[in-house]
C-alpha cells in the first residue's frame, strides 16, 4: 500500500442551542502540498480562523492516512467511498 497523508482543519461554530452545528471539514492539505509549500496550511489556517471571528467555538487539526492507490482508482472510476485511518500522534 502506498500511503497518502492528509491534514484536515475541522472547525466548530458557536451554537445557540446544543447540536445546531456539526463540526466542519474546513481546510484540507495533502503531503505533496506540504512538501512543496510547508507554510501553506499554517497560513491558510490562520486566515480561515481569523475570518470566522466570533462565530468560531473551536477547531482541531486531524491527520489521516489513506491508501493512495485506492484514492487514484476512485478518481478514475465511478464515485465510491473508502475508509480512512486517523493518525494518532498522542
Amino acid at each position: 500500500m502506498s500511503k497518502m497523508n492528509i491534514r484536515v482543519l475541522f472547525i466548530q461554530r458557536k451554537e445557540r442551542y446544543e447540536g445546531q452545528h456539526a463540526p466542519e471539514a474546513y481546510l484540507v492539505e495533502d503531503q505533496w502540498t506540504r512538501e512543496e509549500n510547508p507554510t501553506w496550511f499554517i497560513e491558510h489556517k490562520e486566515k480561515a480562523l481569523e475570518s470566522l471571528g466570533d462565530d468560531l467555538a473551536g477547531h482541531a487539526v486531524v491527520e489521516f492516512e489513506v491508501d493512495q492507490d485506492k484514492i487514484r482508482k476512485l478518481c478514475l472510476q465511478d464515485s465510491h467511498t473508502i475508509k480512512a485511518k486517523m493518525v494518532d500522534k498522542q
